[in-house]
């Protein structure tokens, strides 16, 4: 079965562009509708999942845990960011988008774009929320995999180097200018997404450019969803990796896009007997994809689909054998904050670790304390 490749053009540092597959894309401004048409005829066939093997990509980093590792398995290039620990942590390891959506890669999936600075290579903008995951949603029934926004925990600690961190007040600099398009050298619009400095990872624009749509709900208002990394309007404060702020899920703006995640779990060993090996989340048939979009469960294992009821809810297990049903699931140093599925306007409980068996989440991590 074929894939499908979203091509995307990206200046290097000198500003100069670089074209995939020694294609300038220029080139094609007279065949956009033919290149429109191909791109709807890919997204109608089911894209066979990827091995194992084929997860490792290619090692850019040269670090023994693979962070900043490159994979592309559908045309939109993702980093390697390992985890906090062993399977046992409190941030899994995942991949996250090399650079924000381009408007050519939203355009190929949602066949339209409305963004207010247009350039098939500039981030998209004027995307709600609410947007953001009707894209993600087709993405995922096109490649059979469970692309996902980040959750917030995550894209700072992917803004921040990962392993590789070296504590900076941006992503990837004490120096604003080096890494970031921001309201004082923006010229009031957005750019060519990777044409700044990345950060340790290899990351670009986690500071400025568009602010990025999380996937958490704001904690003091339930209503919203949290924005990070500031835009080209910003402020160099709205730019540092530790500051967060909070948008309406419904609200397009100029100044607002997103990258994606792709979910790795930790499986014990692969085919080829590696232990803790690297597993992307996909189903294996399109059945199971049918089954997951209409019971709105993100989770799926390397055996198929797992199926639960609508509205998914991560599990909390208990030692006394108790479950608990939880939303917003938080895992700190020593305890975890949830709130009750079954009361979402009810108030934040606290629980010790030690009191835990597993956390089964939504999204198809699971995280394992031993007492």
């Amino acid at each position: 079965m074929k894939r499908l490749i979203i091509k995307t053009a990206v200046a290097n540092q000198s500003g100069a562009m670089e074209y995939k597959n020694g294609k300038d894309l220029r080139s094609k401004k007279n065949n956009d509708f033919s290149v429109f048409l191909m791109i709807m005829f890919f997204c109608l066939l089911r894209i066979a999942p990827i091995t194992a093997q084929e997860l490792k990509g290619d090692n850019e980093s040269g670090t023994t845990d693979g962070s900043g590792e490159v994979f592309n398995p559908d045309g939109i290039e993702l980093i390697y960011v390992a985890g906090t620990g062993n399977g046992v942590a409190d941030i899994h390891s995942f991949y996250i988008g090399k650079y924000e959506i381009t408007q050519m890669q939203w355009q190929a999936i949602m066949g339209y774009n409305r963004s207010s600075f247009k350039g098939e290579n500039l981030p998209v903008e004027m995307v709600s929320w609410v947007d953001v995951q009707a894209f993600i949603t087709r993405l995922n029934v096109i490649t059979g995999r469970n692309y996902r926004l980040p959750a917030e925990i995550e894209w700072e600690y992917a803004a921040r180097g990962g392993s590789k961190k070296r504590n900076y007040e941006y992503s990837g600099s004490n120096k604003i200018y080096d890494v970031a398009w921001f309201s004082k050298n923006s010229a009031k619009r957005t750019h060519t997404v990777g044409t700044k400095q990345p950060n340790e990872l290899g990351i670009y624009d986690m500071s400025g450019n568009v602010a990025e749509w999380c996937l958490d709900l704001c904690y003091t208002n339930k209503r919203l969803r949290v924005l990070r990394g500031g835009s080209w309007r910003s402020i160099e404060l709205y730019c540092r990796v530790s500051h967060n702020y909070s948008g309406n899920p419904k609200m397009r703006n100029a100044y607002s896009g997103f990258r994606i995640v792709l979910p790795v779990e930790y499986t014990g060993t692969n085919v080829a007997g590696d232990a803790n090996s690297r597993q992307f989340v996909t189903t294996d048939n399109h059945q199971g994809i049918q089954q997951v979009q209409q019971n709105n469960v993100i989770s799926a294992g390397n055996n198929g689909p797992v199926i639960r009821e609508p509205g998914a809810y991560d599990v909390i297990t208990l030692r006394n054998g108790n479950q608990i049903k939880a939303k917003n699931t938080e895992v700190n140093m020593d305890n975890v904050r949830y709130i009750n599925f079954d009361n979402p306007d009810g108030p934040v409980y606290t629980i010790r670790k030690s009191d835990i068996v597993t956390i089964h989440y939504q999204n198809g991590h699971m995280d394992t304390f031993v007492k």
